[in-house]
């Protein structure tokens, strides 16, 4: 018997195997690789950017600052992914999944205890997106179940990204000599009989918006209003934060833990000032050269409707001065 005879022999075999014995492919079998429901489902997938094996890959580079020791970020492009981690300040090379080079470029996931800004968007290529610029300028913590967001720098201070190599500071204007622009003249009230926070019979209400009585002028409310007119850092409801919001970025190195009672100051021996100088830099233990470092809150004292608490960050406690006494503030924003 020839070998070519053997040859179709066997062809014939398994042809009709194939034909007549082999399985038929399930249409509607979502795991099956050849179905038709398979197909259509990866290409949903792909659609919704739900497989990642599916989505173009972009490289993103530029440049970050602000970040504080043990943290990093992630980017990622407008319905995209988030990228892989950024640690350090300074230049950065990273690679994102998803989304499209003309969409916005976004924090994905911002580090502990910071909230961050995309300053610049950076200009696109053939790979992704070049000169991008991030920053973060503003502290986040939580205060009664709240994610609140705080000017890193004090009013009148103006926030140096660059400064510090890369970990910014609060140099971006004056000197160590003027405390770096530390507004430290404003008032919680011109008329300290409670004219800002409704009068006499609401002791211990919170500072108001204007009109104030008796035309008296807040000067603490107008700087943190200020900021919403100029929407600092892209933010439009930054107000004076409440007591317990200031209290709770106290920081007392040889204890007790935040909150502090009322008048009661950081045990001896705490370095000063008595805040986390890494989410506060340049914070002074000084105002004008005097030994104090004062912040108004917008809570008025229930005792004495003429008063007002503020927090000092050379001692870390807290009284009740007069409402036309002149401190400082740090403005806060609700996330």
């Amino acid at each position: 018997m020839s070998r070519f005879f053997l040859f179709l022999v066997y062809f014939a075999i398994v042809s009709f195997y194939f034909v007549s014995c082999a399985p038929t492919p399930s249409l509607n079998n979502k795991f099956d690789p050849i179905s038709e429901t398979y197909r259509e489902l990866r290409l949903l997938e792909c659609a919704l950017q739900l497989d990642s094996n599916c989505l173009s890959t972009y490289q993103l580079s530029g440049t970050i600052t602000g970040l504080i020791s043990g943290t990093s970020l992630k980017l990622k492009l407008n319905g995209g992914q988030n990228s892989s981690p950024i640690s350090n300040n300074g230049s950065f090379s990273i690679t994102t999944k998803g989304g499209s080079l003309s969409a916005d470029l976004e924090i994905g996931e911002h580090p502990a205890q910071l909230y961050c800004t995309v300053e610049h968007q950076g200009t696109n290529s053939e790979s992704g997106k070049n000169d991008v610029i991030v920053s973060c300028p503003m502290a986040r913590l939580e205060t009664e179940g709240k994610q609140i967001l705080w000017t890193r720098c004090a009013y009148g201070q103006v926030w140096n990204p660059n400064g510090s190599n890369g970990a910014g500071d609060c140099k971006g204007t004056g000197t160590s000599a003027t405390e770096y622009g530390l507004n430290y003249s404003l008032n919680f009230c011109s008329n300290p009989i409670g004219d800002c926070n409704g009068g006499s019979g609401l002791a211990g209400g919170p500072l108001l918006p204007p009109p104030w009585l008796n035309s008296s002028t807040s000067q603490v409310y107008s700087a943190c209003e200020g900021l919403n007119l100029s929407k600092k850092f892209g933010r439009s409801n930054w107000r004076v934060p409440n007591i317990m919001e200031l209290k709770q970025i106290v920081y007392c190195s040889n204890g007790p833990n935040p909150p502090l009672a009322n008048f009661i100051q950081c045990n001896g021996g705490s370095t000063m000032p008595t805040i986390n100088t890494s989410l506060f830099p340049d914070t002074t233990v000084t105002q004008g050269g005097a030994p104090y470092a004062g912040y108004w809150s917008a809570t008025s004292y229930s005792v004495d409707y003429a008063q007002s608490f503020q927090v000092s960050f050379r001692t870390g406690e807290t009284t009740t001065p007069d409402q036309d006494q002149s401190f400082s503030v740090r403005c806060v924003s609700t996330l």
